[in-house]
């Protein structure tokens, strides 16, 4: 089976695409498998937790499917709908909104849904706009009762803040990542973070209104966040999930490289540009309209 290290086979992959692109897709499934069973029956909640586009708001949408198939009622509540307005999210030493510091989620706020949740009674939730960047205006109710598992997703629902809010026995953490990096002629070729920052880039330009620059702009508190709340909390988990794919490069560069064409000299991340597109123009480009339905990559696909 194909793994991360395989990267300089694309080419002989390409003869039978649709092939390669399945062989991928069980890989993600296959893992699936293997943890589905460890989240029994007394798990009433699942904290799904990792680092930005790590996967999670797909994965907890194939736990739902899961667990619907076995009689099961799933609701998500995701912490990014939590966040604080924009004028209120914390700033770091240089006055820019730190968007991945745990003081831009709302506890106060948080702490009431979930004890309305472990109360089964009915909760208000927030939604947060990402293109407007602000939370809306009006509160949503759900009847908590109606469900019997709880899936809490978002970069800090394994942080200690959260997790103690609920009864530890009836916890399972997941965390979710890009485990692996991507190598070429046997060398290391994109790294995690370059991974990460590819679908973050992508997804944010076309769902949540971002230029590149702002995008690359951010990205410093992004792992410095990660770095200070988010590996850390991987010790709360249960199972580690990898999110990697080996035929992402492929399809990635599909949106990617247009993107980056676009950053001008001036910018500061033009030569970070420049040399993303340089690995990229190294593969073979896949179409994504060739995805599965319900590939996690298509979390990351801006145009589909």
């Amino acid at each position: 089976m194909y793994n991360l290290k395989s990267v300089e086979l694309f080419p002989r992959l390409m003869t039978d695409p649709l092939s390669f692109i399945h062989a991928c897709e069980e890989c993600y499934n296959r893992r699936m498998e293997e943890l589905l069973p460890k989240i029994t029956p007394e798990k009433r909640f699942i904290a799904l937790a990792g680092p930005s586009c790590s996967g999670k708001t797909t994965t907890a949408h194939r736990l739902i499917d899961f667990f619907e198939q076995h009689n099961r009622r799933v609701l998500v509540l995701s912490v990014d709908d939590f966040f604080k307005n924009m004028d209120e999210a914390p700033r770091d030493e240089y006055g820019k909104p730190d968007l991945d510091h745990i003081d831009h989620v709302d506890i106060h706020l948080l702490r009431q849904v979930l004890s309305a949740v472990e109360q089964r009674k009915t909760a208000f939730i927030p939604t947060f706009n990402f293109k407007r960047r602000c939370r809306e205006d009006v509160l949503k109710p759900i009847d908590t009762a109606q469900y019997d598992l709880y899936i809490i997703e978002g970069l800090h629902a394994l942080h200690h803040t959260l997790y103690s809010l609920l009864n530890e026995e009836h916890m399972f953490g997941l965390y979710v990542t890009v485990a692996e990096p991507y190598y070429l002629d046997g060398n290391p070729f994109l790294n995690i973070r370059k991974i990460r920052f590819l679908r973050r880039m992508v997804r944010d330009y076309f769902q949540r209104n971002a230029s590149l620059p702002y995008t690359n702009s951010l990205w410093g508190n992004v792992i410095k966040g990660e770095k200070r709340f988010v590996y850390p909390s991987m010790m709360q988990a249960n199972w580690l999930l990898s999110s990697s794919y080996l035929s992402e490069p492929m399809f990635m560069r599909h949106d990617a490289i247009p993107l980056l064409k676009k950053v001008p000299p001036e910018e500061e991340m033009f030569p970070l540009a420049q040399a993303l597109m340089e690995k990229l123009n190294r593969v073979p480009s896949l179409d994504p309209s060739l995805l599965p339905a319900d590939s996690l990559l298509r979390e990351f696909i801006g145009h589909l």
